[in-house]
């Protein structure tokens, strides 16, 4: 049966997650040898498609087709049927649900930035040629293979792109495992670097156990990264999967779009974009754009990630907490000081708090127009306090306070 690959598909692609988790173990060299291959298969594949099409409209090919299978402009108009298989109806969210997933891709740069010599001049040339060149592709393909075959027969055949390629169906069904297998190992190669990333810096302290000795040597992340993506494969159908990974991707993408118009908003120090063509309200069009694209797709799924989210940030912001005190504690005792042996990598919410602070101080500082009953005492309390910072003298704050109301 040609769904059934040995036995069973769930297996075949947990053995085959096994040998690629063990290829980017050995090392990225392994990796990078193979990509040269796969890109060649599917840049083959991709014209060996749209050669296809063109030539089974100008009636000149036929493939695995038939002539009857030839209708021009079938498909130019929304015409949402059951799936043959299913019987579900799609619909425009659950279909941009599952394709989505395959404009992922762009930050495969940055989360390898570590391996690159120069990350600020090839993430953003790589990003953008990246993004131009399969939207043109897939714009292309798409709209050829739509003007020349039938609606039914692009609904009843999967396999339709290699019925119609040329000169034979096996030049992408090449293409098609090589690029699920080079997909697949681009996101153990990535996802890895970045999870070890994240343990090392202890941003998430959950994640220290994937912790590697050498930073280059993220071993454990791979067998993490391993698990997660074959617990996915045994769902045996994509169509069940992809809204939430639309929706974690949709947030991150909306969160990092957020952090930076934030960061440029508040013109914090650390943050200076070499891109020329950068400008924050592009970061903040591209944040809600992302917000509305989750809840157009799956309003459901959407809250459910965003309360995972949520979760994830209550965890990290109680355990800093719960860290910073029991360090505090500890150099009161010690006489040493906590930020030695603490990752503090800054918030961009103290950011945000000073910028709001400084305009709101700003713009009460011309006082002629400032009626009595809105006045308040500014009082400077001084008082003692112990190491930890607890005052001796409550009384006198309590007193300061019952001044000010």
């Amino acid at each position: 049966d040609e769904d059934d690959w040995f036995g069973s598909t769930e297996i075949a692609s947990m053995v085959t997650m096994f040998i690629l988790a063990i290829m980017v173990g050995i090392g990225m060299k392994y990796v990078n040898y193979t990509s040269g291959m796969f890109l060649s298969i599917n840049l083959l594949s991709i014209i060996s498609i749209l050669l296809g099409a063109v030539l089974f409209g100008a009636s000149v090919w036929d493939g695995s087709l038939t002539s009857s299978e030839r209708v021009f402009f079938d498909n130019v108009w929304p015409h949402f049927g059951p799936d043959p298989k299913t019987g579900i109806t799609p619909t425009f969210a659950s279909l941009l649900a599952l394709f989505y997933p395959s404009v992922t891709g762009i930050m495969a740069g940055t989360n390898r930035s570590g391996k690159l010599a120069k990350p600020s001049k090839s993430i953003p040339k790589g990003t953008i040629s990246a993004i131009s060149v399969t939207s043109l592709l897939y714009f292309v393909q798409v709209w050829l293979v739509g003007s020349v075959v039938s609606h039914k027969t692009l609904m009843e055949n999967k396999l339709i792109l290699a019925c119609l390629a040329w000169p034979s169906r096996f030049v992408i069904k090449a293409g098609i495992i090589t690029a699920s297998i080079g997909a697949a190992m681009q996101c153990l190669a990535g996802a890895p670097q970045l999870l070890a990333a994240i343990a090392v810096d202890d941003a998430i302290p959950m994640l220290r156990f994937v912790r590697p000795s050498e930073r280059d040597d993220p071993k454990t992340a791979i067998f993490v990264t391993y698990i997660i993506a074959s617990m996915a494969t045994l769902v045996g159908n994509l169509d069940h999967i992809t809204p939430i990974i639309t929706m974690f991707f949709l947030l991150m993408y909306g969160g990092i779009n957020l952090c930076c118009f934030l960061l440029g908003w508040v013109n914090a120090p650390g943050f200076r974009p070499t891109f020329r063509f950068y400008h924050k309200n592009v970061s903040l069009f591209g944040s809600i754009v992302c917000l509305l694209l989750a809840f157009t797709i799956s309003w459901f799924m959407a809250v459910i990630s965003i309360g995972l989210f949520i979760i994830n940030y209550i965890y990290i912001r109680k355990m800093r907490q719960r860290m910073d005190l029991a360090l505090g504690e500890l150099d009161s005792y010690e006489g040493m000081g906590s930020m030695n042996r603490v990752n503090n990598w800054g918030d961009v919410g103290d950011s945000l708090r000073y910028k709001i602070t400084m305009m709101v101080l700003m713009s009460v500082q011309g006082t002629e127009n400032f009626h009595a009953k809105n006045w308040r005492p500014q009082l400077l309390t001084i008082i003692d306090t112990d190491d930890t910072g607890i005052p001796y003298n409550t009384e006198l704050l309590a007193l300061a306070a019952q001044l000010k109301k």
